[in-house]
């Protein structure tokens, strides 16, 4: 498995045949995850991409939408794309987008943040935790429209690769381990002293 990290994007793209803006979004194909709210937006945004990575139910839904939409030129469903190869397509890409009803604290968040990708995802589960900096991302209402404005707005000013990358720093092993550790001691120091 490659690392999750920063690439040269243009590169990157050029192993899926993108050469202009690349939004992906990931998650099994299922109504929660919202892909037909992401494809919607791009289909607004002149000479962006997207790529969909995930498999389920919704595959036949999303090729008759993609379809009506007319953008089967700019928008591919991947199927499902083996972990491994996650950070390779997220440092390709220029957004990644997932429209959820819910989620917890998704690691698809988190994993583009650390490829150098911002995120544009809806106020479910740890959004808010997640997205604390507009190098980040943005927390959009989940509905086709909100999510073009946040989209296209990355676009036209992407934040530095190392700032978004700073993004997913807190949501290490050793981030958590020391969380946690922090947090055991204060409970032992709180029944301690009673």
């Amino acid at each position: 498995m490659q690392a999750a990290a920063p690439r040269e994007r243009v590169a990157a793209k050029a192993a899926y045949a993108i050469t202009g803006p690349l939004i992906v979004s990931l998650g099994a194909l299922i109504p929660r995850k919202g892909h037909d709210i992401v494809l919607d937006a791009v289909a607004t945004i002149p000479g962006a991409s997207l790529l969909i990575a995930g498999e389920g139910p919704e595959r036949a839904a999303l090729q008759v939408r993609i379809a009506a939409r007319g953008v089967a030129d700019r928008v591919r469903l991947l199927g499902a794309v083996p972990h491994g190869d996650l950070p390779a397509l997220l440092a390709a890409t220029d957004v990644m987008a997932l429209a959820s009803t819910s989620e917890g604290l998704a690691n698809a968040w988190v994993e583009a943040l650390a490829c150098g990708t911002p995120i544009v995802i809806t106020d479910a589960g740890g959004a808010a935790e997640v997205v604390t900096d507009p190098a980040y991302g943005r927390i959009a209402a989940r509905d086709p429209a909100a999510f073009a404005v946040a989209i296209a707005g990355l676009l036209a000013a992407p934040p530095a690769s190392a700032a978004v990358r700073r993004g997913a720093e807190r949501f290490t092993w050793e981030a958590n381990t020391a969380a946690l550790v922090d947090h055991l001691a204060s409970v032992v120091a709180h029944f301690s002293a009673a």
